[in-house]
């Protein structure tokens, strides 16, 4: 059983590797390739935990994005940093690059609690598919969006959109989905 999990964990890392050399020489990989190397949790985890501190995230050029975001009646979702280069991709996804990072700033210090995936595109255009899951379409943006609460629990689901969990935006700064 542990040696069955340990080769499937090294398969994992190799393909979130490849891929990462992939992306690192500039070879664009399509979103329908993407679906196939699906890393687990924990892939996606350590290869964003150094965005726990936010001018880490800064220097992999992650950019302070529009307001904090939440529901406007109970649930937050919190600030966006994005990455414009991984927006202007042609859509190629890859679960351990995410393009967005989703940070809760309401105890004064970003705590970072989800990552976010995006594809521009229309809403006629056929919605992408990541981690199994099938990317839901935001008009006012003219993206689609798939929410993974990998920071910090969240009760609704960890690929909804908001959660419980996170505060409503503060001064009345929120952009409202």
């Amino acid at each position: 059983m542990k040696t069955m999990r340990s080769l499937t964990e090294r398969r994992t890392r190799l393909v979130a590797a490849g891929a990462l050399l992939l992306a690192a020489a500039g070879v664009a990989v399509p979103a329908a390739a993407a679906q196939g190397s699906q890393p687990d949790l924990s892939a996606v985890r350590q290869a964003t935990a150094r965005f726990h501190s936010v001018p880490n995230a800064e220097r992999a050029g992650y950019t302070r994005f529009l307001d904090c975001m939440d529901d406007g009646v109970s649930k937050g979702m919190g600030q966006h940093y994005v990455r414009m280069d991984l927006l202007a991709d042609n859509g190629a996804l890859e679960a351990t690059t995410p393009e967005a990072l989703v940070y809760d700033e309401s105890s004064g210090s970003p705590r970072l609690v989800a990552v976010e995936y995006v594809v521009p595109g229309a809403p006629t255009d056929p919605a992408p598919h990541l981690l199994g899951q099938t990317f839901t379409y935001l008009p006012s943006l003219g993206v689609w969006k798939l929410h993974y609460w990998i920071w910090r629990a969240n009760p609704d689901g960890i690929f909804k959109d908001f959660s419980p969990a996170v505060p409503l935006c503060s001064g009345g700064m929120a952009m409202h989905h």
